[in-house]
This record gives structure tokens, C-alpha cells and sequence, in this order.
């Protein structure tokens, strides 16, 4: 085939006689690097995917933890043959960190920034650096790293070097090429590898060899350069050749950044800085012609904004579906319209600018009909949230078709824009397909994804069809295949086609540097059998199997398929945050499902203590619910996947003693003295470690000398229960006799360890508010047993509250649960484990005590006047069973209702207890680690109390920080006590 690189059946050949004896080659590579060695199967398939459509499982994996181990390891497969493939978050869209020889992952160890020089404004990082916490790092010298890729709060440097990422303010800011001073990295061969102006005197043999067949073969090729490069702003499509021989040097840096890995392995990056904007202010112009919107961006771009955006109709109407309250900015005629963004050195410069570029779209042009405004940042984030309103609704669309990344990066200069979008339009209108049209028009680049369904085979036909018609589309107006994406699998096999005579000079480039090929092949330069619709991950091959399990339901397997492995989970889930492990992510777990649900790998794999493994790397916190971009339950698929091994293996002693925590803890409440006596005992604690596997370092609760039971008995008026089962039920009058009810539902920690504190607190809150407050006689919510795989333990007792609470529901009396975690409980899992219509009821009268209370006061119900001033300084801890329910902001606002109470603000993040988790022997230290970011964010805060509403947070953050932990009611009911003095 044309352009396919030499040696490719030679470097097949090498990876099957691998495959082979992997090993012997994992127990080669385990002699050469300090790192990681991961050969294993469940390793293999991990690293088989990404956030694109394709999927290709490596020979093995290796995660360096410096450059000696990525020469060593580099040398090793330069003997045999092996190709190598470096690899970041996993976060690109077209396969670039894929491949069936070594993956090297770079974000485990080879993530420090060794140093910042912010009079020079330069930063040196290694490649696994994270794009967001660099620029969290530098802002607090006032700089930042300049491009801004959507994926930036996962995606690392190595990867956007590797990429040319660069994002919507690239029109101001350039992308990542323009912002790296010097490169260290590995050749093909092992030997390094140094760019930077200056260093030619410190080069290796190989690399001063590269230099100088570069030279000539640009020298030679400089009209075919000139004469077939992309006319556009900006471009990550082949490799740019553009800079590269200066008049007295070589300059590899335009080369390397953007080479996708295919040229050499990146360890270390000396990165360019820019002072943040002093202010910005952002503009939403509206048209209701595309050829008024196209003449809008080119009228622009001499103002010098940082960003112009695009969106059609189609995107409008699709956030409409999700988020119509975004979209009120947007007045009725709107077919297209621009978000323009500008930076300056102050407010006034901002505001003239925006001025300025009213005056010339609407006033004196009148391209644009209307335009608005915004110069505070909660405005312009009003604005920029119509501009991404209809990503998450493309995310979690619904159905077989799913929108494809395949042609969604193309670029052609800004004053062809209009002819792009209507070329692209009439594809999708020839071929039947859906798609939206969105993007950086400053740099006339558009992101564009049909909707299709490559399982069946007229959508596959469909995309090479259409992906063929675009390439020929972008060749016509001299466009670039990618503007900050790369090419991966997706285009390599256009790029022939499109740089015609000048793709004949990359092959050259290619060989310059890897004679082998073994350099992430397949990219840039295209390898038969590799291209925009092989490998797919969901092909017409793809079927689901039968594997007589819980996974033959439909609805866990349409979960397990909806995960496209965006990576975004490596910005949110806190073990991963902890572990640095890709098993460790959310989209590794449906990533192995997937094979099972597939018959890829035999259901038997489910009952297998390796893939059991991955599956206790989800706490259930729950945080999928609410921050993946998808919305995939992540959390009960991992609890059906331990579900079914307990069924099949049985549950852990320890695992049943921790899960019933209601019957462990009501047994050491009942001998308080003692039994806190000896939980302080270390010997009792070796013992513990050894017989049970709990932490011997583990500081537990204190139990209470009285249950909240007991001051019920003391305080409340018994009477008989609604469900008519000869249970009582306690009621705390209200503040007079026709007060409404309300039914408390008090957690294990609140009856038996904080009882004085949350559950007291909670009772007389709600009492001064006016409520009468009733409390039945129910049982253990149960989720640290479904956690643990044990929901056939919990459903009796999940039916007996059920029960209970369904008599006050139907009388529209509300459920309220101090406990996030029981809340949790009742909200999500009692429906799903019970799947009863009963369930459901209930389930919807429930409220967390915080959205409760803040309710009320929005009702005007809640006595603040009653308040009497608490002089304390406290932060607030927000546990992840409560984002899990969408409730943020709502226990800050009730706090600083408070007189005198000075509540501060900090980065929060996950404690790293996860319940049960971080009370286990094999994990205890990972806990303390997964909760350091909040440590150190509460001791820099200097506060004397720290409010969270779940206890087991309260244990881990006490035991991390030594500072007071109380429930954020208890700190209401002081300002009341001291109201009443």
C-alpha cells in the first residue's frame, strides 16, 4: 500500500514472537527498571483502549519512574523489534496511545514539576504532568502553561506535546508548539535526546546524525514544504517542518511537538509561561445567517480577540434538551452564533474591546442581530456555559448511535469557514446523518461527530464514506485533517491524499529517526491495517454474548457501553488520585466488563481475584453520578461485579464484621467505657490487624456513654408504629401543638458514636424550626454491606425501612437523613436493590437535613432570627455521598447564616476513608494519602473545627489533622443554644 512504512510485517512478526514468551520479556524488562512491569491480562486490557473509538491490546506495559528507565526500556525493544508506544491520560480521541507492542505510561512516577523560574517565566515538568494542577502550581506566581484543551483538567504534558494541543484561546495564545523551549527525550535506539537552542555541542552521535539528514532533506524538499503545507492558523496534521533548519541550527522542537511519539519519548519538557489576563470579557453575538456568521469571525480577527466560538442551530437546540436555562441569553432567530472572548490588561481595556467589537457586528456591519455582554466572571461563565451547553447531552445521548470522533478536527483558513460548514453539511445531508457543528472559528477549525452505530454495517460504510468526502472536502480548500487533535488512526491513511508530494518527506523524516519503525507506528505514517476503521473497539463484530450473569441485563450492559473513556475520571475519582494506577479509574472497570459482556474474556474472570482486584479500586463513592461528562454508573456496576464473586466465593470475615455496623457498634456502645478502653490498647490492635485485617493505626470512634436510643427514652413520647407491627415510635413535640411532622432518619455513627452531637443536634434543629420530629424504629441503611458486595444481606432490612417509612410518606410527611451515606442509601440504592414501586415512593421524600433546612429558609420557615452568635473558625468538608446527591453549596450557606461564625472556604477534595475502605490493613496508608490534598487545604485554613455530615469522614479527618470534626447541624444548635441565653 502507498505510504505504508517499511518493515511492518518484520515488526508484526517481532510482536507475535513476544506474545509468545511474554514472560521472558516481562522478567527481561522487571531486571532493566526500577518501575512497573504490567503483563498480566487484565493489565493488557486496560491499556487496550482509550477515549477513542479503537482498541488494540499491547504486548505488555511499563510505567518508568525516570529517564533511565525509559532509555533502558527503549533500548531493550530497539534489540528485539518491539514497537513502543508512549502513553499520557489516554484522553486522545484517535488512538495515539495505542498499540500492540510496550506501552509506556508516563503518569504514574513521571509526573513532577522539578522546578519554576518565575522571573524567567519558564517551568520544567516531566511528561506525566497534569495540565490543571501545572497552572494550579503557577498561579500562585501569576502565571500560567497558555493552551487550553477541553481535556485539561486529566490531559498531560507529555500528551499535548505529543499532540500539539491546544484549545479555544489558541487564536491569542498559539498551541503547544509555541510554548515549549526545550525537550529531553529518548531516540529509537535508547540514546537521549536534547532540543533546545545552543546544545549542539552536547548532542549524542545519533541525534547530530538526525540533524544533518534533516537539513538536507529539507533543503532539497523546500518547494514541495512551501508549495503543499496547510493554508490555515493553526495545525497538529503531519509532521511541521516549518522552522525546523534555521540558518545556523536545527530547531527539533516545531518537529517533536506534535509527532504523536512516532519520532522519539519525551521525559522532560522546559515549558514557556505567560502572566495570567489581568481581565477578560466575553461577547455572545448572534446571527441568523451562516454567511453573516462566517464574514463576523474574519471582521474579528483584526481586534485581536483570545477566542471566537461557534455553534449552529443543531447544537443550540440539542443543550436546549438538557439545559434550557443555559440557553436564555440566546434570543428566538438564532441560527448561528459566535462567543467572543477578549483579554486585556484591565476591566476598562476589556470593556472597550467588547465595545469595539459591538460597534462593528451589530451597528455598523449589522451582521449580527444582537449581542451580549458580559465583564464579571459569574456573567461570562453564564455565557460560556451556552457556548459547551450541548457536550454533555452529545455525551449521554441515548441509543445504539453515538456520536464519532473521526473527522471532528479539522481546520481550513478563518474566510473559507463559511464553505467549509457548508460542505460539511451537504456530506451529512448525502449520507443521512446526524451531526452538530461547533468549534474555534478563529481559526475556521470545526469539531464535528456523526451520530452513527459502527456495529452496523451500513453506518460503518457510512464512515468511510464520509470520512473519505471530508478529507477531500479539506484537500479542496487546502484545510489540515487536525488543528489540535493529532491524526492517530483516524487520518493517517488520508494524509497521502492530502499533503500529497509533501507526505513522501514525513515517510523521510520518519526514517531519519526510526529506521526500525518501532516508534508508536501506524501514526503519521500509515501501517496497512491500521486504518480509520480497523480496530474498532465497537465494530460490526461486536455482539453481545449470554454469560449467564448479572451482566446479561440490559441495563448494566447499556451502562458498560455507554463509557467512552474520556479519562475524565482520572480529574475526579479519589483512588485513582491516590494511586496514580489506571486500574485505579473509573473507565477501567467498564473496560473490563466490556469484555466479558462481549465473550471476549469467559464470565469465570468474574469469580478470578485479579479482575476482583480492579473492582475494589470503586469505594462507591459515587462521584460518576455527578461529574462524568457520560453520567455512567461506574459504582453499581463494580458492586454487581463483587456481588456476583461473593455469591460464587463467599464474603470476608472482616467485610462482615465492618458492614454490620449497626450490630458492632451497638455491642461497643452498650460496654462504652470498656470497649473504648481497649480499642486504645495496641496489643488489642496488633490482634485486630492480625485476625481481622484492620489497621492497627486506624484510629476508631469513640462510642457514646448514652445511645441517641436512650435519650429518646428520656426525651421523647413513645407511640405505637403506622405500619401496625407493634414496633414504637418515638416523637420530639414541636415548639407548639400543630407543628408539622417530619421523620428523622439517624445513621450507626449518630445513634452510637455522636448521638450528643449530629442525631441530638439534628432533633433539636429541626424541633426549633418547628417541626415535631418522628423517629420509628429502623434499621441499618445498609450500604457499607452493598458496598461490599453483600446487597442480599441488606435487602430484609432495606424492606423493613421501607416499610416503616412508606405510612408517613403517603401522608406527605418528609424523610430527612443527617447521614449522607443512609441518605444516599435511600435516595439510589434502595430502588435499585428493591426495584419495588414502594422503594421509589419513598425514595422521593427523602432529604439530606442540609437541602432540607436550606429549603426552609428559602421558604422563609427557618428561625434564624433565634440565632445567638458562635465565635468559631471553621471549614467545611463536603463528603462524596452528598455531591453524589447533587448537594454542594447548601451546607456552606446554612453555615454562614451563623452570627460570628467565620466559615472558611478550601480546595476540598475526597477524605480517602470511603467508608469501610480505609479502615482495612492493606489500605489504611493509601487512605491517608488519598485524603493529604484535604489535610494540608484544612491545616492551611488554621481553623479550630471542621463541619462534615458523615461520619466516617469525621474519624478520617480528625485522625488526618488532630483538629475538632463536628456534623454542620451541631454548629446550628449552638447558635441556637446560645440564642436562648
Amino acid at each position: 500500500m502507498v505510504g505504508c512504512a517499511r518493515g511492518d510485517g518484520i515488526l508484526v512478526a517481532n510482536c507475535l514472537t513476544a506474545m509468545n514468551n511474554r514472560h521472558a520479556v516481562a522478567k527481561d524488562l522487571r531486571r532493566l527498571v526500577q518501575g512497573e512491569v504490567l503483563f498480566d491480562e487484565v493489565s493488557r486490557l486496560l491499556y487496550s483502549t482509550a477515549a477513542c473509538m479503537y482498541q488494540i491490546e499491547p504486548l505488555g506495559v511499563v510505567v518508568p519512574r525516570d529517564a533511565d528507565d525509559v532509555r533502558a526500556v527503549v533500548g531493550y525493544a530497539a534489540a528485539r523489534g518491539f514497537p513502543l508506544i508512549g502513553r499520557g491520560a489516554g484522553s486522545s480521541l484517535n488512538g495515539q496511545a495505542l498499540g500492540r507492542g510496550l506501552v509506556l505510561d508516563f503518569t504514574k512516577y513521571m509526573r513532577t514539576v522539578v522546578s519554576v523560574d518565575p522571573a524567567a517565566r519558564t517551568a520544567v515538568v516531566q511528561p506525566g504532568v497534569v495540565l490543571k494542577q501545572l497552572n494550579r502550581g503557577l498561579a500562585k506566581h501569576g502565571l500560567w502553561f497558555a493552551p487550553d484543551p477541553s481535556s485539561g483538567d486529566q490531559a498531560t504534558i507529555g500528551g499535548m506535546i505529543g499532540a500539539n494541543a491546544a484549545g479555544a484561546r489558541s487564536l491569542k495564545h498559539g498551541a503547544t508548539r509555541d510554548h515549549v523551549r526545550r525537550i529531553n527525550g529518548v531516540l529509537a535506539n535508547g540514546e537521549s535526546l536534547v532540543a533546545d537552542a545552543g546544545m549542539a555541542d552536547r548532542v549524542g552521535e545519533a541525534q547530530r546524525r538526525i540533524e544533518g539528514g534533516l537539513r538536507a532533506l529539507l533543503a532539497k524538499n523546500s518547494e514541495v514544504i512551501d508549495q503543499c503545507r496547510p493554508r490555515v492558523n493553526k495545525n497538529s496534521s503531519g509532521y511541521c517542518l516549518d522552522g525546523v533548519a534555521e540558518a545556523n541550527r536545527t530547531n527539533l522542537i516545531p518537529l517533536l511537538v506534535g509527532s504523536e511519539g512516532t519520532l522519539a519519548l519525551v521525559t522532560e519538557a522546559t515549558l514557556n509561561l505567560l502572566p495570567i489576563p489581568s481581565a477578560r470579557g466575553t461577547a455572545l453575538f448572534f446571527f441568523a445567517e451562516l454567511a453573516a456568521a462566517g464574514e463576523g469571525v474574519c471582521a474579528l480577527l483584526d481586534m485581536r480577540p483570545s477566542a471566537i466560538e461557534i455553534v449552529d442551530e443543531k447544537f443550540l437546540a440539542l443543550a436546549r434538551i438538557d439545559n434550557a436555562q443555559a440557553l436564555a441569553p440566546v434570543p428566538p432567530g438564532t441560527k448561528y452564533m459566535l462567543l467572543v472572548e477578549f483579554e486585556g490588561e484591565d476591566a476598562a481595556a476589556v470593556a472597550q474591546s467588547l465595545a469595539a467589537a459591538e460597534q462593528r457586528l451589530v451597528r455598523e456591519t449589522r451582521l449580527a442581530f444582537a449581542v451580549e455582554l458580559a465583564t464579571e466572571a459569574a456573567a461570562q461563565q453564564k455565557l460560556w456555559a451556552v457556548r459547551k451547553a450541548a457536550t454533555p447531552v452529545l455525551n449521554r445521548m441515548e441509543g445504539p448511535r453515538r456520536p464519532i470522533s473521526v473527522i471532528e478536527d479539522a481546520a481550513v483558513a478563518p474566510e473559507r469557514l463559511v464553505e467549509y460548514m457548508t460542505g460539511l453539511q451537504e456530506i451529512m445531508d448525502a449520507h443521512g446523518v446526524e451531526a452538530t457543528l461547533h468549534g474555534h472559528a478563529g481559526n475556521g477549525h470545526l469539531h464535528v461527530r456523526p451520530v452513527l452505530d459502527l456495529k452496523r454495517i451500513d453506518d460503518l460504510q457510512r464512515l468511510k464514506s464520509i470520512t473519505q468526502s471530508a478529507a477531500d472536502l479539506v484537500q479542496r480548500l487546502r484545510g489540515t485533517l487536525s488543528a489540535e487533535h493529532g491524526d492517530g488512526l483516524c487520518r493517517a491513511q488520508f494524509l497521502p491524499q492530502v499533503f500529497g508530494e509533501l507526505y513522501s518527506v514525513f515517510v523521510q523524516v520518519k526514517r531519519l529517526f526510526d529506521p526500525q519503525g518501532l516508534l508508536n507506528p501506524g501514526k503519521k505514517v500509515f501501517v496497512g491495517g491500521m486504518g480509520v476503521a480497523d480496530n474498532l473497539r465497537y465494530g460490526p463484530e461486536y455482539q453481545r454474548v449470554h454469560s449467564h450473569t448479572v451482566f446479561d441485563e440490559e441495563p448494566l450492559q447499556t451502562q458498560t457501553e455507554r463509557c467512552h473513556g474520556c479519562g475524565s475520571c482520572r480529574d475526579y475519582c479519589p483512588v485513582f488520585l491516590g494511586t496514580g494506577d489506571e486500574a485505579a479509574t473509573a473507565r477501567a472497570k467498564a473496560n473490563l466488563l466490556r469484555q466479558i459482556i462481549s465473550g471476549a474474556v469467559p464470565p469465570e474472570a468474574l469469580e478470578e481475584a485479579s479482575l476482583k482486584r480492579v473492582m475494589d479500586l470503586c469505594v462507591n463513592c459515587k462521584q460518576c453520578l455527578t461529574d462524568c461528562p457520560t453520567l455512567v454508573d461506574i459504582p453499581t456496576l463494580a458492586v454487581e461485579a463483587r456481588a456476583h464473586y461473593v455469591a460464587k466465593r463467599g464474603q470476608q470475615l472482616r467485610n462482615l464484621l465492618l458492614g454490620y455496623s449497626a450490630q458492632t457498634s451497638r455491642a461497643g456502645q452498650a460496654t462504652a467505657a470498656i470497649a473504648n478502653a481497649v480499642n486504645e490498647l495496641q496489643p488489642w490492635r496488633a490482634l485486630m490487624e492480625h485476625l481481622v485485617g484492620l489497621h492497627r493505626d486506624r484510629q476508631f470512634p469513640h462510642f457514646a456513654p448514652r445511645s441517641y436510643r436512650q435519650w429518646l427514652e428520656a426525651n421523647a413520647v413513645q407511640t405505637p408504629s403506622p405500619a401496625g407491627d407493634g414496633a414504637g415510635v418515638h416523637r420530639v413535640p414541636g415548639t407548639h401543638p400543630a407543628s408539622p411532622a417530619v421523620v428523622y432518619f439517624a445513621g450507626c455513627f449518630a445513634h452510637y458514636c455522636d448521638p450528643e452531637g449530629e442525631a441530638v443536634a439534628t432533633t433539636e434543629v429541626l424541633r426549633r424550626t418547628g417541626y415535631e420530629v418522628i423517629v420509628p424504629e429502623l434499621r441499618c441503611c445498609g450500604i457499607a454491606l452493598l458496598t461490599l458486595g453483600s446487597g442480599d444481606r441488606v435487602r430484609p432490612d432495606a424492606e423493613h425501612n421501607i416499610a416503616r417509612l412508606l405510612p408517613y410518606v403517603r401522608e406527605g410527611i418528609p424523610v430527612v437523613a443527617s447521614s449522607a451515606s443512609c441518605c444516599l442509601a435511600l435516595k439510589e440504592d434502595y430502588p435499585s436493590l428493591l426495584a419495588s414501586p414502594e422503594a421509589k415512593e419513598v425514595s422521593r421524600s427523602v432529604f439530606d437535613i442540609h437541602e432540607f433546612l436550606l429549603s426552609l429558609h428559602g421558604e422563609g420557615k427557618l428561625d434564624t432570627a433565634s440565632f445567638g452568635s458562635v465565635k468559631r473558625r471553621v471549614t467545611y468538608h463536603n463528603p462524596c455521598h452528598l455531591k453524589a446527591q447533587g448537594i454542594r453549596r447548601q451546607p456552606v450557606e446554612l453555615l454562614r447564616l451563623v452570627p460570628d461564625l467565620e466559615v472558611i472556604e478550601i480546595e476540598d477534595s475526597c477524605c480517602g476513608i470511603a467508608g469501610t475502605f480505609g479502615m482495612k490493613k492493606e489500605n489504611f496508608a493509601l487512605s491517608m494519602e488519598m485524603g493529604a490534598p484535604l489535610f494540608e487545604a484544612i491545616a492551611s485554613a488554621r481553623v479550630d473545627c471542621v463541619a462534615s455530615g458523615c461520619g466516617t469522614c469525621n474519624v478520617q479527618i480528625k485522625q488526618g489533622t488532630g483538629i475538632e470534626v463536628v456534623h454542620p447541624v451541631m454548629l446550628l444548635h449552638e447558635a441556637y443554644e446560645a440564642g436562648s441565653c
